[in-house]
């Protein structure tokens, strides 16, 4: 009597699958095939990760993440960034405490420059979220790399006593407030952030130089590594994020710069569009000075 084959085992679904899962963050499609490859040991598993993520929050609150990582930049004696600079800053302690906290309760230890704490970790500078390869199989044979439907979507919050505060379009700020940049790519692929101010001028903050790439990080908020410093240019500090779904062609940051800075000289800057390509898409979050 010959045995039957043995079907291959499933792969083990990524906890950042089941996290997005847990915050009903995934598509309703995409959540239903998560549920089915998780099995019946679906709402077990969740239930596990959500207690698990108030023990962290309850153990490491947001404010204290914040004022830790403050302590340490300060030790660092960082020069401050001249206006229209840039200034080192670890991206959204406070504002992103749940994620913060599950790279904190799944990663490595955390230890501080001369050896192991107690209480709550000591932070390293913080590393951009490593986005899964879209090459790379999975158990059902698509890609593991996760795509949110929906707009994708800029977001600013001014840093006060080393805490984020979101800020909306037409807020009013003041030159010296630092700001933390971040975006929510959803489905977009490639995407481009620039800035104008009433003194003209055209800032590139994402990606780095306009030679870079534009590929942009998936899986929900993703802040800039920098914090930017408003100087004193008059009237207003205006952001884009330009945007296209599809990872060929490239998107140029030169051409989106160029842009930007015909907009910033011309007579339209607080509430006109840049002149793009068909199909790039752009929002804009204009701040008052």
């Amino acid at each position: 009597m010959t045995d039957a084959p043995h079907p291959a085992p499933q792969a083990r679904v990524p906890d950042l699958l089941v996290e997005q899962l847990a915050l009903g963050e995934l598509p309703p499609a995409q959540a239903q095939a998560v549920r089915e490859r998780l099995g019946p040991a679906a709402d077990e598993r969740l239930s596990a990760l959500r207690a698990s993520d108030e023990a962290l929050l309850r153990e490491h609150p947001p404010h204290e993440v914040a004022a830790q990582l403050q302590r340490r930049l300060a030790r660092l004696e960082p020069e401050r960034a001249p206006a229209r600079s840039w200034l080192v800053w670890a991206p959204m302690a406070a504002a992103a405490g749940v994620a913060l906290l599950w790279w904190i309760g799944r990663g490595d230890p955390i230890e501080a420059e001369h050896g192991a704490t107690s209480g709550p970790p000591e932070l390293a500078e913080a590393q951009p979220p490593q986005v899964p390869d879209a090459k790379l199989p999975v158990a059902d044979g698509g890609p593991e790399q996760i795509l949110l439907k929906g707009d994708p979507v800029l977001m600013i919050d001014r840093v006060v006593e080393g805490r984020p505060q979101r800020v909306a379009d037409d807020a009013t700020v003041a030159a010296g407030e630092l700001l933390q940049v971040q975006y929510n790519a959803k489905g977009a692929q490639q995407g481009v952030i620039v800035s104008i101010d009433g003194a003209g001028v055209a800032t590139l903050h994402f990606p780095a130089s306009e030679g870079d790439d534009a590929t942009l990080h998936h899986g929900g908020p993703v802040p800039l590594p920098q914090s930017y410093e408003l100087d004193d240019a008059p009237g207003f500090e205006r952001f884009f994020f330009v945007t296209v779904d599809a990872t060929e062609p490239r998107l140029d940051a030169t051409q989106v710069m160029d842009a930007a800075r015909r907009l910033a000289q011309g007579g339209q800057a607080r509430e006109g569009a840049l002149a793009l390509p068909e199909g790039w898409r752009q929002q804009s979050v204009l701040l008052r000075k």
